[in-house]
């Protein structure tokens, strides 16, 4: 297991000594311009929060701090890395340095942007490791919940056209975190469509990250119900969703193609989307179908798509049967996602 801290370095708390201090002695603090004060008010986290006020980490002992607090915590105590809160709103040249302190210290330490939109500003090797990946989860929703399949692809090539290539092998995805509603409100409660999106998630390049209990089934809308304690009855929990996610990471681990495979865009046929991975010799096929009745794939195009022929991996739905493969082609349930690979491949052990 791999731990990382979450680090807020955007804003403080209002009971924090140094504001305490910032406000009760106005220019005399020494901690004054580590804040964004205008006359009697001060700048804060989002809209006007005021027990939340934001740093100026461009005041040096501020930043001082902050870069001890990065190093401290992977010195000391062996943390693996920092999830880094807004990072989007704390200027560069503070992540530069934190970089620099925290890896000099651990040279593996995993840093990981909490950015909603484009940033390759903090990917170019100088900053951040990776982003959580908060486009892919508008697109993996919006597919699962109007199985537009080219829409889907689109969204997946636009932002492959944003980065460069091992950038997307360490992309944070996920579904869900404490900050969005969870899929299963997203989706009106489809086990269904919230199965469809997880295997996508999976299959597709990056980081296949679980928000804690999703993997049972959890809903959740907008905060505070999305931060819902964890489900650890089991009577309580959904045992089918978390089949499912066990066996999406099992094959994982079990397919490198998976992992670290570079990605193809295949086909689209209505709802249907298809897409390749391959590394090696390893390629496998992925099928998504979220139609409320089976697609097929013809013998002759998965044959084309593979470069060899087809076996059956694996098939991912949360009622669907599995997927059959025959002389004819490839049989893709309703709301699952299929995988194909090729007879001569070998997957780890």
């Amino acid at each position: 297991m791999k731990l990382l801290l979450d680090g807020v370095f955007n804003h403080a708390g209002a009971q924090w000594a140094p504001f305490v201090d910032a406000v009760e002695k106005g220019a005399a603090s020494k901690y004054r311009d580590w804040f964004y004060f205008d006359g009697d008010g001060y700048e804060t986290f989002a809209t006007n929060i005021p027990s939340m006020p934001k740093l100026r980490t461009a005041a040096p002992d501020l930043r001082d701090l902050v870069l001890s607090v990065g190093r401290f915590w992977v010195q000391e105590y062996g943390v693996d890395g920092w999830r880094l809160d807004v990072a989007h709103e704390v200027d560069h040249a503070l992540w530069r340095r934190f970089r620099i302190a925290v890896r000099d210290v651990d040279p593996t330490a995993f840093l990981v942007g909490e950015t909603w939109d484009w940033a390759l500003p903090w990917l170019r090797g100088d900053q951040f490791d990776s982003f959580m990946n908060y486009p892919l989860r508008r697109a993996l929703l919006g597919y699962a919940a109007t199985g537009d399949g080219p829409s889907f692809l689109d969204a997946v090539d636009a932002q492959r056209a944003q980065y460069p290539e091992p950038v997307h092998h360490q992309l944070f995805n996920l579904l869900a975190s404490h900050d969005v509603e969870r899929p299963m409100h997203v989706l009106a409660g489809s086990a269904d469509k919230a199965a469809l999106a997880a295997a996508l998630m999976f299959t597709l390049p990056g980081v296949a990250a679980i928000y804690y209990g999703d993997e049972v089934g959890m809903t959740g809308g907008k905060e505070p119900a999305n931060r819902g304690g964890m489900v650890w009855d089991a009577q309580r929990q959904d045992a089918r969703m978390l089949a499912l996610y066990r066996a999406l990471g099992a094959l994982r681990k079990r397919q490198p193609a998976l992992r670290i495979g570079a990605y193809e865009r295949l086909d689209e046929s209505g709802g249907m989307v298809a897409f390749a991975r391959g590394v090696g010799g390893n390629r496998v096929v992925v099928a998504g179908n979220p139609a409320a009745s089976r697609s097929a794939i013809g013998a002759a195009r998965l044959s084309e798509w593979l470069g060899g022929r087809a076996k059956m991996v694996a098939t991912f739905g949360y009622a669907a049967a599995d997927g059959s493969l025959g002389p004819n082609g490839l049989i893709v349930p309703s709301q699952s996602v299929v995988v194909i690979g090729r007879t001569e491949d070998k997957e780890s052990e």
